[in-house]
């Protein structure tokens, strides 16, 4: 999914369908003000905030890397993505390595180890930059919802946000269900 079609659902929740016939949104159309560009760009860093807070959340993205440890420390700036925790950190035999996490580093042994550990997807700054979570975890209506709420929340709208908070809330407790309901056995009364 790409911001495009993030924001084309938001700005119909807030009723702004004049910015989706600008040459933001399609090859035809008009010239965007001033007060359009702004409002795209808030809408982004909303997205952004919104993306923030489900990957903190409710889904985590796990990386596996591995990585060399020197002098017992793993500074942060040696993984790829920006880390938000450790989930393990393995030897090439698969036991675990204890560690303590401090504020800049990662105390453990010295040596290659397999890290697993959750992180914070790249800020999106385009319309056309591509959203990194989950094939079909989260769709485009549950970041549209959440970026809504953020916007009329930043807006001091705090009435319209919390509808729209709500609303949010309960599409990502829908979508952890499962799909399936279990089977049980029929019991028969004592």
């Amino acid at each position: 999914m790409i911001v495009s079609d993030v924001l084309n659902k938001v700005l119909k929740n807030i009723s702004r369908e004049d910015v989706l016939k600008t040459s933001l949104f399609t090859e035809n159309g008009s010239t965007p003000t001033d007060e359009q560009q702004e409002l795209v760009a808030e809408l982004i860093d909303c997205l952004n905030d919104t993306i923030e807070s489900v990957v903190y959340v409710y889904h985590p993205l796990k990386m596996k890397e591995t990585i060399q440890v020197f002098d017992n420390q793993l500074n942060f700036l040696q993984f790829s993505k920006t880390l938000i925790d450790v989930v393990s950190i393995k030897d090439k035999n698969g036991i675990a390595v204890p560690f303590v996490v401090f504020p800049n580093y990662i105390e453990c042994q010295s040596g290659t180890f397999d890290v697993v550990y959750t992180y914070l997807p790249d800020v999106v700054l385009t319309l056309s930059d591509e959203i990194e979570f989950p094939q079909g975890k989260i769709t485009a209506r549950i970041l549209a919802t959440g970026v809504t709420s953020k916007f009329f929340l930043k807006r001091g709208m705090f009435q319209d946000a919390n509808v729209w908070d709500v609303s949010f809330q309960r599409l990502l407790l829908v979508e952890q269900r499962p799909k399936h309901m279990p089977n049980l056995a029929s019991r028969g009364w004592i």
